[in-house]
């Protein structure tokens, strides 16, 4: 399989670690994994249970997937925000043709688009994580 799924309970992450060469039907797997996982968590009731995601791919070597279902990805991650007003999702794309994808995902989430980035390293994703989930956090 070229991608683990892994929640860290700590910090209510949802890490997506992509690799090799990634097809339609494995993304698409992923998916329907990851909102699965991302319900189970917030089904818990545990405040802060489900607080970010990080798609992960920096291991990808051939990225075989259509903008179909770039689309459709974007569809349910803004379900899962409109469930979720608070999660964060972060796309780690080193490469351009990822990272063009990642922007097309973020366009089209479309106003929930300012809890979803696109960075070029995974230290990039953290630290934008760890800083926006601060400011939420930060009374006003």
């Amino acid at each position: 399989m070229p991608y683990t799924l892994e929640y860290k309970e700590a910090d209510g992450g949802i890490i997506v670690t992509f690799s090799g060469k990634l097809t339609e039907k494995e993304y698409q797997q992923c998916l329907k994994e990851r909102v699965l996982l991302s319900k189970v968590i917030q089904s818990s009731k545990k405040a802060g249970a489900f607080r970010y995601s990080i798609s992960d791919c920096a291991n990808v070597t051939d990225f075989d997937v259509s903008v179909d279902s770039i689309k459709h990805d974007a569809n349910v991650a803004n379900a899962v925000m409109a469930d979720n007003e608070t999660v964060l999702m972060a796309v780690v794309a080193p490469s351009d043709h990822e990272f063009g994808l990642g922007r097309l995902w973020q366009a089209y989430i479309g106003s929930s688009g300012e809890r979803a980035n696109i960075f070029r390293t995974k230290e990039e994703a953290n630290n934008w994580i760890a800083q926006t989930l601060a400011l939420l956090e930060t009374p006003i």
